[in-house]
């Protein structure tokens, strides 16, 4: 008599004695028993089907998918050709659904019509919210059913909350860095989202904060970007404003769930009037070989330093130096030549 599983080698078995071990692998499989008759004439094959119940054992983290809540996950392999782990994820408050041959999301957990699924990722999920999660295996080879089967247990649920948008930035301040450009800073917020969820930006947004100062309140213009500009670190500089005027400013941090934190509480910054030129003569002509010089001077004093570059209307004849002069606030009303 002999037994084995079937396609591999068969073990030769004394007739009335036990067969040595056989090692199951985990899922389905045939084994084949082949008694011979003493005479070694007939024999006579029985096959029997057995099923390992081995299931996955998985784990599972926060993460986000293309701007949306989603699970990253392991699931330990079965360790044998055409076998897959199949997921099931589960709103903590549900029962669990019959498994299936794909991996399953509850329609209840998903913020949209469809689950994302990219590597061992499921997105689409929604926000801050607790899940379960487990896993079984499923035999997609058809070699014992001929269609794919599942193996009819599943591994222990785990539980894992999703990531919702962070807190918003607190401390916001804003100052004039120049008359066209504002110095902003504020303090990263505590509440990241989740667990292992980071701060991975931010956002800066700017407007006028009142474009109409006769009429009584605020009349805010537009911002300058409705989802404002990319910041790293914990400060910005905001360029291309205008000088004289009011601004108010704010700031999202930003964790991989869209669209981020809610804004910031405002800011506000005045710029300085933009510091005007005094000049001992409007233009100088010269002839030959001569020179000519004049003066400038800044009328008001800067709050950064202020290059002034001279030119001359034909470079091929007439040359400039110095190539430019430098005013600060210590030296802005100080004529240089």
């Amino acid at each position: 008599m002999t037994v084995g599983r079937k396609g591999a080698t068969a073990a030769a078995v004394v007739s009335g004695e036990a067969s040595a071990a056989l090692a199951l692998r985990p899922g389905y499989d045939d084994y084949e028993v082949v008694v011979t008759s003493a005479d070694g004439n007939t024999s006579a094959t029985y096959t029997l089907r057995v099923v390992r119940l081995a299931v996955p054992t998985v784990t599972a983290t926060a993460s986000a998918l293309n701007g949306k809540p989603a699970i990253t996950y392991t699931a330990t392999s079965a360790g044998r050709s055409g076998y897959n782990a199949r997921l099931q994820v589960k709103l903590t408050s549900e029962a669990w659904p019959p498994r299936e041959t794909a991996s399953f999301v509850s329609s209840a957990g998903l913020s949209g019509s469809r689950a994302e699924f990219s590597g061992t990722q499921i997105g689409g999920l929604l926000a801050g919210t607790a899940y379960h999660v487990r896993a079984h295996y499923s035999d997609s080879s058809g070699a014992i059913f001929d269609v794919e089967t599942l193996v009819p247990a599943s591994g222990e649920q785990v539980e894992v909350t999703t990531w919702d948008v962070p807190g918003a930035p607190t401390a916001v301040t804003a100052s004039a860095a120049s008359p066209t450009s504002l110095s902003v800073g504020w303090t990263a917020p505590t509440d990241t989202g989740g667990t292992g969820a980071s701060i991975t930006g931010y956002r800066v947004r700017w407007r006028v904060a009142d474009t109409d100062p006769v009429q009584a309140g605020n009349q805010p213009g537009p911002w300058n970007a409705d989802d404002g500009v990319a910041a790293s670190g914990t400060s910005h500089t905001a360029t291309g404003v205008s000088a004289e005027t009011t601004y108010e400013v704010q700031v999202r941090a930003l964790n991989g769930i869209d669209p981020g934190s809610a804004w910031s509480a405002s800011a506000t910054a005045t710029t300085p009037t933009a510091p005007g030129l005094s000049f001992s003569a409007e233009s100088v002509s010269v002839v030959g070989t001569g020179e000519a010089t004049y003066t400038v001077q800044l009328a008001t004093a800067p709050t950064a330093t202020v290059t002034v570059t001279p030119t001359s209307d034909d470079g091929k004849v007439a040359t400039v130096s110095p190539a430019s002069l430098s005013f600060t606030a210590a030296n802005w009303n100080t004529a240089q030549t």
